[in-house]
């Protein structure tokens, strides 16, 4: 079975590299998405609130914005999954709160 994942920032020029690269692999799958654009054609649902999303997966990849982190943090706790989180930017406060996360979840 192919690893599951929710791809934060679907829609933006990585988001669209990782999709990319997942269609062109047999063991990997994006089942959700979540951005502020939802109105680009996807092959997967995508949300604007990531709190939204009903898919199960297995990690939560994240390409988006400092400001998405709050509402990603709350889907990583309450899914208890790992995340890849890659956006860059984020102010103290943001790096505390992945801190805080990583008590409770795989955080790279």
């Amino acid at each position: 079975m192919p690893a599951r994942i929710f791809l934060s920032g679907c829609n933006g020029r990585m988001g669209r590299t990782i999709r990319s690269m997942v269609a062109e692999s047999a063991d990997l799958l994006i089942v959700a998405g979540s951005d502020l654009q939802t109105d680009l054609t996807c092959p997967f649902p995508v949300y604007q609130d990531p709190e939204q999303c009903s898919e199960a997966f297995d990690v939560l990849i994240d390409f988006s914005t400092p400001d998405a982190l709050a509402a990603l943090s709350r889907l990583i706790s309450a899914r208890h999954c790992p995340a890849v989180i890659c956006t860059t930017g984020l102010n103290a406060e943001q790096q505390s709160l992945l801190d805080q996360l990583s008590a409770s979840a795989a955080i790279f």
